[in-house]
């Protein structure tokens, strides 16, 4: 397991981070902002690195952007019983994008305050989607799930078969996308999620729905007896999303799946640990 952070920072304002990034060679990007703003500075550096104890001191001391993503080896990925998926590619917006986001049409018992919702029928796209050589991809504003057709049959065949498909509907036309399809997962788990002592836990006011703060960092913890054990694909019971107006469930899926997708080599996804515990 690897933990990284993505910073970001202003020279002007932050002299002593532009100082250590270049006292330590650190690799980085560098934009000039508009209207004498100064430069902005961006770069990763891991929690193994030989400096990050002074990066980090300095980043708090500077109150600096500072995104937190963990990363987790094949070995590790394997070895895991379950795992979250998360799909990496993101293109489009679901339309009209123009009122999407305050109205969802294919949304129904939408949240305006805290964006939870149930989905009742497809999304719209303007045009079929560039995936380029990815088998999967979501868009900007939600976190619906897509798959090639031969990446649906393949799940399919390999018995893999706890999920929903969904057309992609192209908007002035109505028809289908001839690329991709939506995958849903057709069961939940059971309440299971074990929050460590940093997360945030907010329940909304006009829904009562309770929403988690994202789990970014370290392995995400979840009860054993709220998984079955012969699930293949399941959404989290639980909804993740505090500070913001976008509600999402976690997307599990079983060692299986795991296993498959790297075989396949399927691109834009990478997978999560869930420890599960008794």
């Amino acid at each position: 397991m690897e933990i990284r952070h993505h910073i970001g920072f202003n020279t002007l304002t932050d002299p002593g981070l532009e100082e250590a990034v270049n006292r330590f060679s650190i690799n980085h990007k560098t934009s000039e902002i508009p209207g004498n703003g100064g430069t902005l500075i961006t770069f990763q550096i891991s929690e193994d690195a030989e400096h990050w104890e002074e990066i980090h001191r300095l980043v708090n001391m500077y109150g600096a952007i500072n995104r937190v993503e963990t990363f987790f080896s094949e070995e590790e990925i394997l070895k895991a019983d379950f795992l979250r998926l998360i799909v990496r590619y993101e293109t489009g917006f679901p339309e009209p994008r123009d009122t999407w986001i305050t109205d969802p049409i294919n949304y129904e018992n939408f949240c305006r305050n805290c964006g939870t919702y149930e989905q009742k029928s497809s999304f719209h796209i303007r045009s079929e989607p560039n995936l380029r050589q990815f088998a999967f991809m979501t868009f900007t504003w939600a976190g619906a799930i897509f798959c090639r057709y031969d990446v649906e049959e393949e799940l399919r065949d390999s018995g893999i078969n706890e999920f929903e498909t969904i057309s992609l509907l192209n908007l002035s036309t109505g028809k289908p996308s001839a690329k991709i399809l939506q995958i849903m997962p057709s069961k939940r788990t059971f309440p299971g999620l074990i929050s460590s002592e940093d997360m945030q836990i907010e329940e909304c006011p006009d829904c009562k729905n309770k929403k988690y703060s994202f789990h970014l960092r370290g392995v995400m913890s979840y009860r054993r007896n709220a998984i079955p054990s012969d699930a293949d694909m399941l959404e989290s019971h639980e909804w993740f999303g505090v500070g913001s107006r976008r509600a999402f469930r976690e997307f599990f899926v079983s060692n299986r799946f795991a296993k498959l997708a790297i075989d396949r080599a399927w691109k834009g996804i990478r997978f999560k640990v869930i420890e599960l515990l008794d």
